[in-house]
């Protein structure tokens, strides 16, 4: 069993009901792994939700660059920028 499997049942949360839980715990001890659990999640999410942030600038400023992938017809466009043609 790992540590994390093993901090369900002594908290007593456990969403998937995939452990069973332990009535014997000491309150102490299911508050503080309760306390553990939940402030771990948090900081998951906080986790989660910086990196989204990270990605969305990063999309932005691709984006923002106005980066053209149709490169062929741009010699076409410039010819009057380049003087009279003879």
């Amino acid at each position: 069993m790992t540590v994390h499997r093993a901090k369900r049942p002594l908290s007593g949360l456990d969403p998937g009901n995939n452990v069973q839980r332990c009535d014997s715990v000491p309150l102490e001890v299911k508050a503080f792994i309760t306390t553990l659990l939940k402030n771990k999640q948090h900081q998951k999410e906080k986790k989660t939700h910086e990196m989204e942030n990270i990605l969305a600038g990063l999309r932005g400023e691709v984006i923002g660059q106005g980066v053209d992938s149709d490169d062929d017809d741009d010699e076409d466009e410039c010819d009057d920028d380049m003087g009279p043609e003879e």
